[in-house]
């Protein structure tokens, strides 16, 4: 029995994939024609990917796609653009939202390379200041969990809030490339993001499918069944059984399924509720 290298459970950065040389399933391809519709909209549950389709575009519009050897997109991509990159999750609907929202703005335009002149409370003042200082350079931004701040009972003035900051987002000329992420389904908020941001959550779904697990993961797969004492078509089945949904499996799950062959050669790993 051996130790394989570790995998990216619950990484969302991509310079920590390369720092520690994680291992991952490669769907790097998929990034060039996505990036090609312009404003993107993709619902998904937890832990199905959406931040590390995040952190990929991240690193290939901020720097290219020098880090990523070996992949699918290594001669694929040719697009540079300052990132905004947003977690809403960081952004609580509470009292003082709007403040809690200039400020993630602030911080996510000043790491692309734009910072306001004055720091703002008010997202009116905020928006205006950021499309000025916009007007020369192109602008990828990518926002990871958008309904994070909606998932509790909105206050009125949120709704209005996200409202105005998703007009004022989606009518930026500079605007070359735009991704929302989250779980609540766009039929559901179209009043939010606008009619002109596709919904692409049906035609490209996420999650692993099983030729890319076998391709990716086959070291992994072949440990796990000589662990469990299973050929490698038991092991799918019981992992199909699992942790796959209309043909899909979990990344976040598969990667926590293989975690004890990456930390030691008697760890077996342990069939859990898909949750």
């Amino acid at each position: 029995m051996t130790i394989l290298p570790r995998l990216p459970l619950a990484v969302s950065s991509w310079a920590q994939v390369n720092a520690e040389g994680l291992s991952f399933i490669d769907q790097t391809a998929q990034l060039v024609p996505l990036v090609q519709r312009r404003k993107v909209f993709i619902a998904a549950p937890r832990r199905m990917g959406k931040s590390f389709i995040c952190a990929q575009l991240h690193e290939l519009y901020a720097h290219g796609p020098e880090r990523f050897a070996d992949t699918q997109v290594r001669t694929l991509w040719r697009e540079r653009a300052a990132v905004v990159h947003l977690k809403f999750s960081t952004v609580p609907p509470t009292a003082d939202f709007e403040r809690n929202l200039c400020l993630r703005l602030t911080t996510a335009f000043a790491a692309a390379g734009v910072a306001p002149f004055l720091p703002c409370a008010h997202l009116v003042e905020l928006t205006a200041q950021l499309e000025l200082l916009c007007a020369e350079r192109d602008l990828v931004v990518l926002i990871d969990e958008w309904d994070k701040p909606l998932a509790a009972k909105s206050d009125p003035q949120v709704v209005a809030l996200l409202n105005a900051f998703y007009a004022w987002l989606s009518s930026l000329p500079q605007l070359r490339f735009l991704l929302i992420t989250g779980i609540m389904h766009y039929r559901e908020t179209e009043v939010f993001l606008g009619p002109d941001v596709r919904d692409l959550s049906a035609e490209l779904p996420l999650g692993f499918t099983p030729e890319e697990l076998e391709r990716d993961y086959g070291a992994y797969l072949d440990e796990a069944a000589l662990r469990l004492g299973l050929s490698r078509a038991q092991l799918l089945t019981e992992l199909t059984q699992h942790y796959c949904h209309q043909g899909r499996y979990c990344p976040w799950l598969i990667n926590q399924f293989l975690e004890p062959l990456t930390l030691d050669a008697a760890r077996k790993p342990q069939f859990l509720a898909f949750s």
